[in-house]
């Protein structure tokens, strides 16, 4: 046997490492108590329907700017099952110098650089469809 202190075992004690069973394929689950489910004021059900802050397009529009190397992530999902989940008390935590925002309804945690450039992106999109539709291009003789 070896002491607490030891979080896994070492070659020699205790079981030999070649008859340990193999890890368990099935994921883990997570708590799916009422209370758990409810903390957000959503159903299990609903809060799996609920996607993300972003839509796809603009997660997708995201996949194509140019970061930096070594730059933080842009964002976290599920903020509530991590040691990040602090964010959900005060709106918002810094990570590695920079400060990200938390949405409760998505339970995600988005930097602050990227929030201002998709709305930027969300004002433009919204200014164009405002726009008058130019009418179709006739072409004309020259002569």
């Amino acid at each position: 046997s070896y002491s607490a202190a030891w979080p896994l075992p070492l070659a020699g004690w205790g079981k030999p490492l070649h008859r340990q069973k193999p890890p368990n394929p099935t994921p883990p689950k997570f708590n799916t108590c009422k209370a758990d489910s409810l903390k957000c004021g959503l159903t299990l059900r609903t809060r799996s329907l609920i996607v993300s802050y972003f839509t796809p397009d603009e997660k997708l529009r995201l996949s194509f700017e140019p970061f930096k190397p070594g730059d933080p992530p842009i964002g976290y999902m599920d903020v509530s099952r991590t040691q990040l989940s602090i964010a959900r008390f005060s709106g918002g935590i810094t990570v590695q110098g920079r400060h990200y925002v938390y949405f409760p309804e998505h339970d995600e945690l988005w930097r602050d650089d990227i929030l201002k450039m998709v709305h930027g992106w969300r004002r433009t999109d919204a200014l164009a469809k405002e726009l008058p539709a130019l009418p179709p291009q006739v072409q004309g003789e020259l002569l």
